[in-house]
């Protein structure tokens, strides 16, 4: 199986028609997952610094969500002045996990 990136290659009505051919998505927390639950996809997001509960997708399906609970999340931060321990908390395994179970 070969990947292949369309970071900065899509705009936004082919995102759309890439994830209407997907039957789940894994995302951060950023339009592709808001995209993605629109469209009904099973969708896995990542929490890091955003708040879940203020911004997680609506959609036809209730998405997967992941955080790893930190004393210093949600701190709405782009840039973290720290080391990523909210994101690097949460394992690929749980990822995955996550993902076969809402298939």
């Amino acid at each position: 199986m070969s990947s292949r990136t369309l970071v900065g290659q899509t705009d936004l009505p082919l995102l759309a028609g890439v994830l209407a051919e997907c039957r789940a998505l894994v995302s951060n927390d950023s339009g592709a997952a808001h995209l993605g639950a629109a469209l009904g996809l099973h969708v896995t997001v990542v929490f890091g610094p955003t708040d879940e509960r203020a911004t997680h997708p609506i959609g036809r399906r209730a998405p997967a969500i992941l955080t790893h609970p930190v004393w210093c999340r949600p701190c709405m931060l782009r840039a973290c002045p720290l080391d990523h321990r909210c994101m690097r908390g949460i394992a690929a395994s749980a990822v995955v996990s996550a993902t076969r179970r809402a298939l």
